[in-house]
């Protein structure tokens, strides 16, 4: 903010972002955060299961962008228009940016690298991912919870109550590794906040 003060600059933003992500861990801390999804996996339940894939599916954007309409329901129909093009920014940058990191730091995803983690995902021969590291719904969530928290700071422990229901269940189903989920928390903040900056909240 500094160096651009708060004009929107998504292009210098991006990639001043993209390098305060870390690189990833090392082969050993991976493979212990890999065992460690293992061992959750053997606490699976049927229930379980069936909350963590509708998280899966629907925790990258659908239930930030209905927080967000319960909000507009609040404030002028003007105020609410502008407030739902800035999330769908900041998702969208969230999307963009943890999937060029994915593709750059190449680090497979759990079930990937023990597909016994998730049966259902069908891997084709010779592929080399999906990639995790950082993980896109983390980046996401935390993007969304930052910018809605200010909005509506009385919900903001509801917002973080969903964000943390979110990730663990990317670890609950193997999607992701702890490093994968942190990584992509940090990316979001920072999200988060040019967000809340450009758009002048």
């Amino acid at each position: 903010m500094k160096a651009h003060g708060t004009t929107r600059d998504d292009k210098a933003f991006a990639t001043w972002a993209a390098q305060q992500v870390p690189a990833p861990p090392s082969a050993a801390q991976r493979t212990a955060e890999l065992r460690a999804d293992q061992q959750l996996a053997k606490t699976r339940t049927a229930a379980g299961k069936k909350a963590a894939t509708w998280l899966e599916l629907y925790g990258k954007k659908d239930i930030w962008k209905l927080y967000l309409h319960d909000q507009r329901e609040l404030v002028p129909a003007s105020q609410g228009t502008a407030e739902k093009a800035e999330l769908k920014a900041a998702l969208k940058m969230a999307k963009t940016i943890s999937d060029q990191l994915a593709t750059k730091d190449k680090q497979p995803a759990p079930f990937f690298l023990d597909p016994s983690l998730r049966p259902d995902k069908h891997i084709k021969p010779g592929a080399k991912g999906p990639y995790s590291y950082p993980s896109r719904h983390a980046a996401r969530s935390a993007a969304a919870v930052t910018f809605l928290s200010v909005l509506s700071p009385h919900s903001a422990g509801e917002y973080e109550w969903m964000q943390d229901e979110v990730l663990y269940s990317r670890l609950y189903m193997a999607g992701h590794v702890t490093s994968d989920l942190t990584a992509g928390t940090l990316l979001g903040d920072l999200i988060g906040d040019y967000e809340l900056a450009v758009s002048g909240h």
